[in-house]
Order: structure tokens, then sequence, then C-alpha cells
């Protein structure tokens, strides 16, 4: 009994640092999200190679400031992977190292997984959203905070929280009593962005009320 419990300790401390900095990676991931098994071996890896080419230099650097055990541990175990899980996250969010991979020859790696993820992220308040629908009917509203475009890869809704009539040659109106409508994504046809009062905010007016 007491030799499983020493095995599970030792497995929870190999396998804590490359939680806690994959924790990070995690915080800022957008799209789907890894199953136990996979999340697990990426643990087993980070911590590989945590304890290889960090842990070294961390006990060094504690022994030159003469910690004691106790604080060699938690800066080991604990304070070191979290700042190096969110030096890691800033350099993929920021994509810091781009330059660095075009002059490799090597293809960046985003860390947006998918374009209807990205697009989604760099909307701004103010900006309208058009779906359009495999049976040719258009829907547009408002893009805020209230609405929401899902993240699984298996299906691509859309939530609009407000809706309005977007006839192509006619001026949009907003639904009276105002309602909202939820967009299977198998429906989509495709989806695009309008911003009035910009370049292309002229093709079509848009008007309050019924």
């Amino acid at each position: 009994m007491l030799t499983d419990a020493a095995a599970l300790t030792d497995l929870v401390a190999i396998l804590a640092p490359g939680f806690i900095i994959l924790m990070f990676q995690e915080a800022y991931r957008v799209g789907v999200k890894p199953d136990l098994q996979s999340r697990l071996f990426a643990y087993a890896v980070a911590s590989t190679a945590y304890f290889a080419a960090i842990a070294p230099i961390v006990r060094m650097a504690a022994d030159a400031i003469d910690l004691t055990p106790h604080w060699v541990q938690v800066l080991e175990y604990g304070v070191a992977p979290a700042l190096l899980g969110i030096l890691v996250a800033l350099f993929r969010t920021q994509r810091w190292l781009d330059g660095v991979s075009r002059k490799l020859r090597l293809p960046p790696i985003h860390h947006i997984p998918t374009a209807w993820d990205w697009v989604f992220l760099q909307r701004e308040p103010g900006a309208f959203v058009i779906a359009m629908l495999n049976n040719g009917e258009r829907y547009a509203g408002p893009w805020n905070n209230k609405c929401f475009a899902s993240s699984s890869g298996s299906e691509r809704d859309l939530y609009l929280h407000e809706v309005w009539d977007a006839k192509a040659d006619e001026d949009w109106i907003c639904f009276e009593p105002r309602r909202g409508i939820l967009i299977c994504g198998r429906d989509i046809k495709s989806i695009e962005f309008f911003h009035p009062g910009g370049s292309n905010g002229q093709q079509t007016k848009i008007t309050q009320g019924a």
C-alpha cells in the first residue's frame, strides 16, 4: 500500500511541471481541447524537456542564493514551471518567433487552429455579421459580447443576439420585436463581415425599426 502511494507521489511530481507549463497554454488555447490521454502524454513530454534543460539551471540558481530544500522544491516544481509556461504562452500568442521561423524556412504554426476561430476573435463591437445559408436565406446582426461563435470542430454554430432583415437590394431593418437566432453550422454556406461607415459601409443603408 505504501509502495503504491509512493509511486503515485513520484508520478505526480514527475508530471507536475509539465502540467503547470501546459496549463498556461490551455488558458490561451482556442478550439477543441485534447482528450485526457493526449494531455497526459503532453504533460510527460513537457516534464521530460523541463527536467532535462531547465531544472538543472533552477537548482544551480537555488544553490547560488542558498535556498533551503523546501524552497528549492517550491521553485523547481512550482514557480519555475509557472514562469516558463507564461513565457511560452506569450511567445505563442504574440508570435514573436515567426520571423525566426521564416528565416529558417520553417512554416510558422499559429496558436489558433482554424480561420473560423481567428476571424471571430478579431471582430470588434460595431461590426455586422452576415450569414448566408445553404438555402439562400441571409441573416445579419451586430457582433457584440452577447453573440457567440462555437469553437467546436464538430459543429460551427453561430448565435446572433439581434437579427436584422438583410435583403440584398433594400434597406436593412432590425426586426421588431427584437429577437436572436441560433444558426447551425451545417446550414451555413458563408459568413461576411460588414462595417457600417467603412469603405464598404455605403453599399447597404442600415436603418432601425420595422
